[in-house]
């Protein structure tokens, strides 16, 4: 009797692990609230465009987002950091982000980006999202971690 209760003790865990996994490369399982994982301090670790290794992301220096769904964004323009404030949001799923900012000298500038969320971890956030080009669209991936 004992084994069927351990046995149906894991099989709730697996499908409910298999329920809450809603991104590509995980977590499996998480006891940290999706909020809880996002809300952090980030700055870029790691960055792909369209598949190659790449340094020109440099201009994304930092961001913060806070659990009452407040953005702060420090962008890089012409070697001078740019502050932008707005909004962050998950996807009605659950599976993306998406970022309302503009710069806070003028307004006229917006970091607007809807992301998908690859994986979510306490110190590790990957996304992707298409960035509009001259040429054709680019595929970032982009891993962020604790900036301390």
């Amino acid at each position: 009797m004992k084994k069927f209760q351990l046995l149906s003790v894991l099989m709730l865990v697996l499908v409910m692990g298999m329920s809450s996994c809603k991104y590509e490369e995980g977590p499996f399982i998480s006891v940290i609230p999706k909020v809880e994982r996002v809300t952090n301090t980030w700055i870029v670790s790691n960055a792909t465009i369209d598949g190659t290794q790449s340094s020109s992301i440099s201009w994304l220096k930092q961001m913060t987002c806070f659990k009452d769904g407040g953005l702060d964004v420090l962008q890089s323009v012409l070697g001078l950091d740019v502050p932008y404030t707005g909004t962050w949001a998950f996807t009605d799923d659950k599976s993306g982000l998406t970022f309302l900012s503009k710069d806070d000298a003028t307004g006229l500038f917006s970091f607007d980006r809807d992301l998908t969320i690859l994986k979510l971890k306490e110190d590790l956030l990957k996304v992707t999202w298409i960035e509009p080009s001259s040429g054709a669209d680019e595929v970032y991936v982009v891993e962020f971690v604790p900036s301390v």
